[in-house]
């Protein structure tokens, strides 16, 4: 795990400068293996959204400087996307930019006898989520939260 992170931050740190004077933003990297193949996706987010034409054009900023300094020893395939409808949540910018929407936790294990639910956002800070779930403001510890994402449901 440490050796993808470690991977993921300097990747970030060879392509942010990129980014300064562009519309676009970094909105999570992923570095994984899959099926015996690496791959390093980039998501992308920018006002009013992303398309094929943007995904294209950060493509082409980013190749040949990641290829310059190569900031990964092994061979991988380059993915730019966009984070989806149903983002995953992991940055305090991440909640920030969805307060008072429809949020979806899974927890690691069960916490207050469910192992997931759904409520409005209502606040985030450096330790925990309160969301209102059916009109009772609950609050949930990062530490329990396996997973967040934006919730269309």
């Amino acid at each position: 795990m440490e050796k993808k992170q470690n991977t993921e931050a300097r990747v970030e740190r060879c392509i942010a400068p990129l980014f300064l004077d562009s519309p676009y933003e970094i909105y999570d990297i992923e570095y994984v293996k899959e099926a015996g193949e690496y791959y390093l996706r980039i998501y992308i987010d920018k006002d009013g959204g992303i398309d094929l034409d943007d995904c294209e054009k950060v493509t082409d900023l980013i190749n040949t400087p990641l290829d310059e300094m190569d900031p990964i020893p092994e061979a991988y395939y380059l993915e730019v996307s966009s984070p989806g409808i149903e983002r995953k949540l992991k940055t305090a910018a991440h909640f920030a930019k969805v307060m008072g929407e429809k949020i979806y936790l899974k927890f690691y294990s069960p916490f207050n006898g469910k192992k997931e639910i759904v409520g409005i956002l209502q606040n985030a800070n450096d330790c925990e989520l309160t969301l209102d779930v059916d009109g009772e403001n609950m609050v949930f510890p990062f530490d329990k939260i396996a997973k967040a994402n934006l919730s269309v449901f």
